[in-house]
């Protein structure tokens, strides 16, 4: 039994070429098009299929966000196709299970195996998300130690730092006493590996990517 497709996307021209490029699949069968995110809804409620594809600027999209879709269709493999490689958009998608990412320009090829990569169970990536997705592997996601740390009471210990408050101005902050402070410095300078400008700037960096990506998610 062939694998049930929908294509959502807000472009008709758009929409019919991809259609016509996933006609050539012979294992699978193109269930609807979606212009809106309210009608992908109603189509994958209605014909339940095994994949979608779908552009993350429907008309409607706004209303929920990728976590909620990943939610709404956690049974079904979706791939985004979004126009370009989004440092918002990407993330997010990684962290909620999307099967697949391609940008609106890759190739036919590229949808084609994208197909037929999820339905043997991998995740695809285009050329272009891939290097994207590496790029933040190796320099944008915290490490373990980092991650250990990405806290709010170290967050603020990190702007007490930029402040150059000694353990006692610090302590009277964050509200804490001066033997607890010192243990938080201890910690946070392990996982930072130094105090400098620097090192600080980026941990409160990451700290907001992580708090806006949970979010994200979380909505």
């Amino acid at each position: 039994m062939p694998a049930k497709l929908i294509v959502a996307h807000s472009d008709p021209i758009f929409r019919e070429i991809l259609s016509t490029i996933f006609q050539q699949i012979e294992s699978l069968e193109l269930v609807a098009k979606a212009p809106t995110a309210t009608e992908l809804l109603l189509a994958t409620t209605i014909y339940q299929p095994d994949i979608i594809v779908t552009d993350v600027a429907l008309s409607g999209m706004e209303g929920f966000t990728l976590g909620r879709l990943a939610i709404a269709c956690r049974k079904v493999k979706v791939i985004i196709s979004w126009q370009y490689v989004d440092e918002a958009v990407m993330p997010a998608a990684f962290s909620a299970g999307y099967a697949g990412y391609l940008v609106h320009h890759a190739s036919p090829p590229d949808y084609l195996t994208a197909i037929k990569e999820i339905m043997q169970g991998h995740a695809f990536y285009c050329c272009c998300s891939q290097k994207y997705r590496s790029l933040q592997n190796t320099a944008d996601r915290p490490d373990a130690a980092i991650q250990e740390i990405l806290k709010e009471k170290y967050l603020r210990l990190a702007y007490c730092i930029q402040l150059n408050f000694t353990n006692k101005e610090t302590a009277l902050a964050m509200q804490l006493s001066k033997d607890t402070v010192d243990t938080y410095r201890k910690i946070f300078n392990k996982a930072l590996g130094s105090q400098s400008s620097t090192a600080i700037e980026n941990f409160i960096r990451q700290y907001e990517r992580y708090k806006n990506l949970q979010l994200t998610i979380d909505n």
